[in-house]
């Protein structure tokens, strides 16, 4: 136990040489050896059952070398490797000269692949969405935009982008620059008209204008309607 045999050596019939046994005619004295390695097992093992597999675990002749691979689940990704192992090569070559235990450490797969916001772990594990797709349901909406605002990426809101403007507006589109002569500026609001919402009317009488006195060369104003 522990051992296993390699080759023959000595006066062995040619095509004999790794045969675990043999018949020939002595016609004179003979001289065979048996030759025998140790036997060395390698352990295999990942750090989480449902974050992926690692094969290439046996019993191995001394001085062999043999190949670890670590697959890992869709929403995680190979790490590294520990125990009587280390470093992020995968495949992994290991030289059999003793008894080896290695684990195969995976972690969240943070990319985000289809830039929707999301990380591939939090779309394939905690959404159950398509990382590939940045609107899974097809609804128009990306699915880091619905689960920001607390609801399910896998359903559809179609009935609601016509009702609802998913879009964020930044409130203050930009500095209004105002001309100032003699220390004074002055703001013109124009007010707009309708019956329905969609048809507006200016009228030159519905402008308001304020005059407002600037002490210094630079000032900040903000109005509230």
């Amino acid at each position: 136990d522990g051992f296993a045999f390699t080759h023959w050596s000595g006066d062995v019939p040619a095509g004999s040489e790794t045969a675990d046994s043999f018949s020939f005619s002595a016609s004179t004295s003979v001289s065979l050896t048996a030759h025998f390695v140790p036997v060395w097992d390698l352990e295999v093992s990942v750090s989480h059952l449902e974050r992926g597999t690692v094969n290439g675990g046996d019993s191995y002749l001394d001085d062999s070398t043999a190949t670890v691979t670590a697959s890992a689940v869709p929403g995680y990704l190979f790490d590294s490797w520990s125990g009587d192992a280390s470093g992020s090569s995968n495949p992994l070559q290991v030289q059999m000269d003793r008894h080896r235990t290695i684990t195969a450490q995976f972690v969240e797969d943070s990319n985000d692949d289809d830039e929707d916001g999301l990380s591939n772990f939090e779309e394939l594990i905690t959404h159950n969405t398509d990382p590939s797709k940045a609107d899974s349901s097809g609804d128009g909406l990306s699915d880091g935009d619905i689960v920001s605002i607390g609801l399910d990426p896998n359903y559809d809101y179609s009935a609601l982008v016509g009702l609802v403007d998913p879009s964020v507006e930044d409130a203050r589109p930009g500095a209004v620059m105002l001309d100032i002569v003699d220390g004074n500026a002055t703001l013109s609001l124009q007010i707009e008209r309708s019956d329905d919402l969609s048809n507006w009317s200016q009228d030159p009488a519905d402008v308001i204008s304020v005059d407002i006195p600037v002490s210094e060369d630079k000032g900040f104003f903000r109005f509230g309607l």
